[in-house]
């Protein structure tokens, strides 16, 4: 059984996205946009990427 891949990004407005991440694509169009402040995963562990982005977002 596949296991799905998650990613995600703090906006430059301050929300945080989670996204299923598919292949590269996905984070390298986050890297070139201008919207896209900080930029995490992949990893296979969705609730462990939330917990890394919000503890993140709470220190900056």
């Amino acid at each position: 059984m596949e296991q799905n891949l998650w990613w995600g990004y703090i906006h430059t407005s301050g929300t945080v996205h989670i996204k299923r991440y598919f292949d590269k694509r996905d984070t390298d169009k986050a890297y070139e946009s201008p919207f896209c402040q900080y930029i995490f995963g992949p990893t296979r562990n969705k609730e462990e990427l939330e917990r890394e982005i919000y503890n993140f977002n709470c220190e900056v």
